[in-house]
């Protein structure tokens, strides 16, 4: 659930993925300044450590396994082939009653064997999915075990050709999946990947970039590590930018923020302005996008204390929006926005596009020493060489909106997706502004004659609801991806692959 407390809406799920080191770094920057902001954040790290110290603690009770499978066995021996093969089903709303009486210890035994068996695969993957609408033509399912379930990139080169990567986390040591979707299905392949993986961009079927710990190069082949020079390398990169073969960007941050920049034979730092206008907090770009070798846009956030800026543990943190513009060969810092976090910036053409985050208000001091504050929603659109606000759906009639956009995918200046969070202040159920759901359930809103509007959604998985990533192919056909596997959207039909 979504704390009622919390000023930044994090949700028990995040919050555990942030303890684990499981989220983006960008992300992971984020939560940890506003952790060290917010008491109630803080009390609820400390419960899960508390939860799993416990959980730890406890000894396991024995078990007969082997004669709870004979008696499993000796009660189901007239049960055919054909009926084992139906798929388990957990109950899908009173999970804690049984909806039958059973009698009989083999009966007994049966239940215990069987939900045995389904604790541990909603321990190990989640809820079972049903079964319906898994293999759409020429569209093979994938095994849950062969499918990276979080930390999740994937990338389209065209409509039949793109690449996934993942792994069970991203903390780094844990094996990395690479699926390849070609022939009209999505099959795993063994690659040379390994480490946390952060963004991927295919710009033809054989050109490709993959970074995290490391930077990886796809040749139409192989993907194979690419060695960057000891003056520019790091250990860190995160988001990834290309107009062309020769013209790629690459973002992260280890102290500070980096861009390197390819021109078709060798990676180069370009500066980058000076953090002292930006009180030398925790700065880190949250999103780059260039619209040709000259021009581009990123947008990045600076959390600060406002009585003592040196110092990033003191629990008065704010965030500066930061503004940057590539032109000339050269990054200038156009504005900063204090109050802002700037999340998402996607360029339609190079006078024309949109920015999406939220800022903070009515930030105050609490009783405990901590701080909290109402996030709002904000979106912005370039026009006429400004960047102004532009009209946020689901206003209804009401001016006073809550939440955030997270991410906007531009494929034209007529068309493009958004996945934002927004919410009429009279719905918000606590002083985050956001209402208590999962954060699986963010809407998706589509640009249509200037005017975002908010997509239909299934009512049955899969659902995009769930989806962390996408790669679109045109504005009517894309791939989704994230903890329930992968989805494709076409023509407005949603398809589960994995379920």
């Amino acid at each position: 659930m979504i704390s009622e407390r919390c000023s930044l809406g994090l949700s028990d799920e995040e919050l555990s993925r942030w303890r684990d080191d499981d989220l983006s770094p960008a992300r992971m920057a984020l939560i940890r300044a506003h952790i060290d902001a917010c008491a109630t954040c803080r009390e609820r790290v400390a419960a899960f450590e508390k939860i799993g110290a416990g959980l730890r603690g406890l000894e396991p009770p024995p078990l007969d396994l082997a004669r709870l499978l004979a008696d499993v066995r000796a009660t189901t021996s007239s049960v055919t082939a054909t009926s084992t093969s139906t798929p388990v089903k957990l109950p899908d709303s009173a999970q804690h009653r049984s909806r039958r009486m059973v009698t009989g210890a083999a009966g007994l035994a049966a239940v215990l064997v069987v939900s045995l068996l389904a604790a541990y695969i909603f321990a190990m993957y989640g809820p079972l999915r049903p079964a319906g609408n898994t293999n759409p033509s020429g569209v093979l399912p994938i095994p849950l075990d062969a499918m990276p379930l979080q930390a999740t990139v994937i990338s389209m080169s065209s409509r039949t050709d793109g690449w996934a990567f993942g792994s069970k986390s991203n903390n780094g040591d844990t094996p990395v999946i690479a699926l390849h979707y070609t022939a009209g299905k999505w099959t795993r392949v063994q690659t040379v990947v390994k480490g946390r993986i952060n963004a991927l961009k295919m710009l033809s079927t054989s050109d490709g970039w993959l970074v995290g710990s490391n930077v990886y190069h796809y040749d139409g082949h192989s993907w194979r590590a690419v060695t960057i020079s000891q003056q520019v390398a790091y250990d860190e990169y995160e988001q990834i930018a290309a107009v062309s073969p020769s013209a790629i960007w690459i973002t992260g941050r280890v102290d500070k923020p980096f861009i390197l920049h390819y021109d078709g034979s060798a990676w180069a730092r370009q500066d980058l302005p000076s953090l002292q206008a930006l009180h030398l907090g925790n700065y880190s770009l949250a999103g780059i996008s260039m619209t040709s070798a000259d021009d581009g846009w990123a947008i990045g956030t600076n959390y600060f204390s406002p009585t003592n800026y040196k110092d990033p543990a003191v629990n008065d943190m704010r965030p500066l929006g930061v503004l940057l513009h590539y032109t000339g060969g050269v990054w200038k810092i156009v504005k900063t926005y204090p109050a802002y976090e700037l999340q998402t910036i996607s360029m339609a053409s190079a006078t024309d596009g949109w920015i999406g985050g939220n800022y903070w208000t009515d930030f105050k001091h609490n009783a405990d020493g901590s701080s909290s504050a109402v996030n709002k929603p904000v979106l912005w659109r370039l026009t006429d060489g400004v960047w102004k606000d532009a009209p946020l759906p689901n206003t209804q009639g009401d001016g006073s909106l809550l939440g955030m956009v997270w991410s906007i995918q531009m494929l034209s200046p007529t068309k493009g997706w958004m996945r934002a969070g927004i919410f009429r202040a009279a719905d918000a159920n606590g002083p985050s502004g956001l209402p208590q759901q999962p954060n699986e359930f963010i809407p998706m809103y589509q640009l249509r004659d200037g005017q975002w509007v908010e997509a239909p959604m299934p009512t049955s998985f899969p659902s995009p609801y769930n989806a962390d990533v996408f790669a679109f192919v045109s504005s009517d056909e894309f791939w989704a991806m994230g903890g329930w596997g992968l989805s494709h959207y076409i023509h407005g039909e949603w398809k589960n692959v994995v379920a």
